[in-house]
């Protein structure tokens, strides 16, 4: 279970690093060259560690990082979900922002 603990470490590392990347690609900023590197780089850091050290958890690693990156993603998803009701809740009738100071 040591594979699997290595692979929610990572999964985890590239999760925050995919977001990141993500949203700079979307708002059209500059993305620094050793982001996607960065988040190639974890990957295979894991799985090798994995590899040489602990070949029989390999496998371990690799649910652990896929189970880290999908539940991330769940999470994130669903806190975008409640941010934008409670945004659409605090909207006036017109839509132009908050009216609780009216």
């Amino acid at each position: 279970m040591l594979g699997f603990l290595i692979g929610i470490a990572g999964g985890l590392a590239e999760f925050f690093m995919l977001r990141a990347l993500v949203n700079r690609l979307t708002s059209a900023r500059d993305i620094p060259f050793w982001l996607p590197l960065a988040k190639i780089g974890v990957l295979v850091a894991c799985l090798l560690a994995c590899a040489f050290w602990l070949p029989q958890q390999l496998m371990w690693a690799g649910i652990g990082m896929a189970a880290a990156l999908v539940g991330g993603g769940l999470i994130s998803l669903i806190a975008g979900i409640i941010r934008d009701k409670r945004r659409k809740k605090n909207m006036s009738p017109d839509g132009t922002g908050d009216d609780s100071h009216t």
